[in-house]
């Protein structure tokens, strides 16, 4: 059975600057036998709302963000976002109140479902209480039926990079370095198992020292400012979202490594462009600094593990 947002607890969370539409959402809502509880964030009746904030997160297995301008520059959105998403099998329902919203969505409500409530026949009847429906079924355990290995392996995919979303940058840094190691090296092997492509002999000529200095000090630096940083300044100049930034940095950062080999063009072109554009992508969006460090740390420690397995070569 799907979940339904009929007898399930709803919160709410809204600034008080949008309080006349969250009345108006809540009371289409209630009118539709829905269980529903909201506070805005801030002050209300002269009292601080954090504790109740609280709260209702933890005890609502719904929860529905309004955003708006006023609400995006509140500070503890983030938080608020975080602690949901980190919440097991919490459903969140962001839903976009105006064009500031729609243009500045934060990035870690990027891969969910999300309602666009600027048109104002979302704020009337029970057209808003089925698109929320609809949102919300897409979280059921049966929301995709069972012969679609495709859809269920790909919202397997979006979720699980949506974890990464909510660290912080050094726990970030080392968990996706740690993935896109095993995964390249995995898929690596496989592919020298079954295709048994020639082996490199670039470092016949190249001692330990300067491979160490070359390949995980200098490299990762260069790299990421050429690779990442000015493809994806390119990309976000053009207008290019997430995903769109993710590819034009992979694509020049595959096309380097394939000139060497087809299991370098795969495992550290495709898939370690994928984890580094992944990477800087996500931090851009912080700061240009943060982008910088962790992009070129964690290409330099996964760097750093294969000169750890490649030390006999030398």
């Amino acid at each position: 059975m799907k979940p339904s947002i009929v007898n399930s607890l709803i919160f709410v969370w809204y600034h008080p600057d949008d309080h006349e539409i969250a009345f108006e959402i809540a009371g289409n809502l209630k009118d539709q036998g829905v269980d529903i509880q909201f506070n805005p964030i801030g002050l209300q009746s002269g009292e601080f709302s954090f504790n109740s904030i609280e709260w209702w997160l933890s005890q609502s297995p719904i929860v529905i963000f309004l955003l708006s301008e006023s609400a995006l520059s509140a500070p503890i959105l983030q938080d608020d976002i975080k602690k949901v998403l980190r919440a097991d099998r919490k459903m969140l329902v962001p839903v976009i109140l105006d064009d500031y919203a729609a243009r500045n969505l934060p990035l870690l409500l990027k891969f969910s479902p999300k309602i666009d409530c600027r048109h104002p026949d979302y704020q009337k009847g029970s057209k808003l209480t089925r698109e929320i429906q609809s949102k919300v079924s897409r979280y059921g355990e049966n929301s995709i039926p069972s012969g679609f290995l495709l859809k269920r392996l790909f919202r397997w995919i979006i979720e699980h990079f949506r974890t990464y979303l909510i660290q912080r940058p050094l726990t970030f840094c080392w968990r996706i370095t740690v993935e896109n190691l095993i995964v390249s090296l995995t898929v690596t092997g496989l592919i020298q198992f079954l295709y048994q492509p020639p082996t490199r002999t670039n470092l016949d000529e190249i001692n330990a020292v300067s491979f160490l200095w070359l390949v995980v000090i200098l490299g990762p630096i260069v790299e990421t400012i050429f690779l990442q940083g000015f493809p994806v300044f390119v990309a976000r100049k053009v207008g290019f979202k997430y995903s769109g930034q993710i590819l034009f940095s992979v694509i020049p950062f595959a096309l380097l490594h394939f000139s060497r080999s087809i299991g370098t063009g795969i495992g550290a072109g495709v898939i370690g462009g994928f984890y580094s554009a992944f990477t800087y992508v996500h931090w851009r969006d912080d700061s240009l600094w943060t982008a910088f460090w962790v992009t070129a740390l964690s290409h330099g420690l996964y760097n750093f593990a294969l000169f750890a397995m490649l030390i006999g070569e030398f």
